[in-house]
């Protein structure tokens, strides 16, 4: 008695990486302007570094692929990402500018 044969499973294609957008972060602190870029805003934040206090109003602007949008942060909260504060201040701080840039 033959055994029937069992059907072969189909190979699955190679799943093809989706383009994704850099997201181009720049403030303008002062007449100063800081410039960064990463694959979401959280990173390309963090990638900013300014050396001492940072309390003044500060002109954020976030471009990714044809959007591009420009926001005013209060000194306070400016001090929160930039600063040299606790990690919980940036937490919050970056919490507050992803709910201004969806």
């Amino acid at each position: 008695m033959k055994t029937p044969k069992t059907p072969k499973t189909p190979k699955k294609k190679p799943i093809e990486a989706k383009e994704t957008t850099k997201v181009m972060v720049s403030v303008k602190i002062l007449g100063r302007v800081f410039k960064s870029e990463g694959l979401t805003l959280e990173e390309a934040i963090k990638k900013i570094k300014i050396s001492g206090g940072v309390r003044s109003l500060s002109v954020l602007t976030v471009e990714q692929g044809d959007r591009k949008r420009t926001k005013i942060l209060s000194g306070s909260v400016t001090n929160q990402i930039f600063g040299h504060v606790s990690n919980t201040a940036k937490i919050i701080g970056l919490k507050h500018v992803k709910q201004i840039f969806p």
